[in-house]
């Protein structure tokens, strides 16, 4: 690929001609304007025998620096454009990066979420449930429990005095902390 640019390498020679113009024509075509009209109505205002003369020089004059002074306006805004537009692109470009980048935290903490509605139990669900504990009836409790769900017996004997871990019925030692469950 070659290293030369895309555009016209005098792309910004040309630029600033057109402004230089653009401000000639302005020159020349406001004062112009200002004293064709103010010529053109003072014919109106005034007796001479050249007053039709006077007002076709002035309409003329008028004409021709409104006309000018619209062209000058039009190439000045022609030159000027690209530098405006990309001042526009440039605030434009900076505030969508701005909103974009406040945006990210809020998208993942929703993205989050919708995962967690999605999957509640991938979400929740850290560590297997404890084991039951089997009671003298041979009913299979929580060991959270305070009575057993088969016989309603009270299961708060069944606990180890050591560690308090839930012991089975008629176990003598805890099966977590290994101490006597005898005294209990």
């Amino acid at each position: 690929m070659s290293n030369t640019p895309a555009f016209d390498p005098n792309h910004e020679k040309r630029r600033s001609a057109m402004r230089r113009t653009a401000i000639g024509l302005l020159i020349c075509g406001i004062p112009c304007a200002i004293v064709g009209i103010v010529v053109f109505i003072s014919v109106f205002f005034g007796s001479s025998e050249h007053a039709v003369r006077n007002g076709a020089i002035g309409a003329a004059l008028a004409l021709f620096g409104i006309i000018d002074s619209i062209i000058g306006i039009l190439v000045l805004a022609f030159a000027y454009g690209s530098r405006a537009v990309r001042y526009q692109a440039d605030e434009i470009i900076g505030t969508a990066k701005h909103v974009a980048g406040g945006a990210v935290p809020l998208v993942s903490s929703v993205v989050r979420e919708v995962r967690q509605a999605i999957r509640p139990q991938a979400a929740t669900q850290t560590a297997p449930p404890p084991p039951k504990v089997k009671h003298s009836c041979g009913a299979l409790n929580d060991p959270a429990a305070k009575f057993c769900g088969g016989c309603g017996q009270p299961l708060a004997a069944n606990l180890c005095p050591g560690c308090g871990f839930p012991a089975n019925p008629g176990a003598r030692f805890c099966d977590k902390c290994g101490a006597s469950l005898a005294a209990s």
